[in-house]
């Protein structure tokens, strides 16, 4: 291994061939080289998310130049081609002559010397010819269109056009390709934000305030924040700025007791514990022991007390019936369909069939943990999609069932995140809601704040 675009090739790789998680065999790989440096830490990452975001566009490319079928091109090879293209096309600072002999280069790196003049062919090909390829007509096949030109499966394509229009649908996909920003938490407990702006800003670091968060703030740059020395002794967690507003909306207060069902990595629930003040009781609940493993590391690195975890399935809580909670915080598995641009191996591996299981699931862990409510408390239920039958549809489905709750005021939200309530009273922010050009637009959540009477 050496070099960004090794690494780069290695994680897509990994992640396309042997399911990796991107973020995860990022770092490991980065990890590795002692001696690389924060310019090539950074291309290896813009290379992997830049391939795995366009993958099906980089294909529909490659496909054009070379003689033989994508199926049929060795995996290595064709990610090597993939990260060439990916360059040639979305990178203005990288010479395009440059990619390409990289990517010579690359194939005896892998072991594949043979397919050197293979990848050097289709490569000058497409930089010949690149500007002259026809997509889908939009007009005649949208699905299509979709599909080869923003990177989305063709069952997303179609599910997305079916649901939002063909409209909101290309604002969606374009969004789901964009670099998401860097967004922290300032934890509370060690201090103000003003006062961790600063202190990042003395650490060389350009940052500014969230909008709608009031404890939010975005990072230019800066690498790999959570190895930061801030980072390690408490100061922030990174969480972006819509899944802050979650405990925000659940409103917690000192001595309030919490149930925090699906609970990893516990930024929700640690949140709520800061605004609380660290004083009262939340218990988070997670099945897979690993991930509540993950709460328990960070709520020791934030210097919380009073989360306790337990590692359980939230189907079938080891609690009894009659113990109530102030709060109920549930957190579902979910299609993930409103982090693609942080999790872009989501689109690739999710499958139609999935969306259905999920949303039975997420009634059943909304049943179990409405059970648990005790009468004037708050259930809140967030996930970090835009599915509507995950979100609104999972709602007043539960709500009809459910004459007892009804929708509550989501007063708590700060004064500008007002224009993230739909007409439903419902937290919702699809990528379509904001401005094209904003890079501050948080990921697209649903949530709802539901009250017992």
């Amino acid at each position: 291994m050496g070099g960004a675009r090794d690494i780069a090739v290695s994680a897509v790789g990994a992640v396309l061939q042997r399911g990796a998680y991107s973020d995860t065999v990022l770092d490991i790989l980065i990890s590795r080289d002692e001696n690389i440096s924060d310019l090539d830490k950074s291309l290896a990452t813009e290379l992997t998310y830049g391939v795995l975001r366009n993958l099906l566009r980089l294909d529909y490319i490659i496909s054009h130049f070379s003689n033989k079928k994508i199926l049929s091109i060795d995996r290595d090879v064709l990610n090597i081609l993939r990260t060439a293209v990916y360059q040639i096309v979305f990178l203005d600072k990288i010479p395009p002559y440059a990619a390409v002999n990289e990517a010579v280069k690359l194939a005896a790196v892998f072991g594949k010397r043979s397919a050197g003049s293979f990848v050097n062919g289709v490569l000058r090909a497409a930089l010949g010819g690149i500007n002259d390829i026809k997509y889908p007509n939009p007009e005649k096949d949208p699905t299509s269109y979709i599909s080869k030109y923003y990177s989305l499966p063709i069952w997303l394509s179609e599910f997305f056009i079916d649901t939002f229009g063909f409209e909101k649908t290309e604002k969606i996909a374009r969004a789901q390709n964009e670099r998401p920003p860097t967004t922290l938490r300032t934890n509370g407990l060690m201090g103000d934000r003003d006062n961790l702006i600063e202190m990042l800003k003395g650490k060389n670091l350009s940052v500014r305030p969230t909008k709608y968060s009031p404890l939010g703030i975005i990072v230019e740059g800066g690498g790999a924040i959570s190895r930061h020395d801030l980072f390690k002794e408490g100061y922030f967690s990174l969480q972006d700025e819509a899944s802050q507003l979650v405990p925000i909306i659940l409103d917690p207060k000192p001595d309030m007791r919490i149930l925090d069902l699906c609970a990893a990595p516990g930024l929700k629930g640690t949140f709520a514990a800061e605004l609380m003040g660290d004083r009262g009781s939340i218990i988070s609940v997670e099945i897979n022991r690993n991930r509540a493993d993950s709460i328990k590391e960070n709520k020791s690195r934030l210097g919380i007390n009073s989360v306790k975890v337990i590692s359980a399935d939230a189907k079938r809580l080891p609690i009894k019936l009659n113990e109530k909670f102030d709060r109920v915080l549930i957190d579902p598995p979910c299609s993930a369909l409103g982090i693609i641009r942080r999790s872009p191996e989501i689109k690739w591996r999710l499958k139609s069939d999935d969306i259905r299981v999920m949303a039975e699931n997420q009634r059943l862990i909304l049943e179990e943990g409405a059970a648990h409510v005790k009468r004037g408390g708050i259930l809140v239920y967030s996930v970090c999609t835009i599915n509507p039958a995950e979100g609104n549809d999972m709602i007043n489905q539960f709500l009809g069932d459910h004459p007892d709750f009804s929708i509550d005021d989501i007063s708590p939200i700060p004064d500008k995140g007002s224009a993230l309530i739909d007409d439903d009273k419902t937290f919702f922010t699809p990528p379509y809601i904001f401005d094209e050009g904003d890079p501050d637009k948080p990921d697209g959540f649903f949530v709802a704040r539901l009250k017992i009477w």
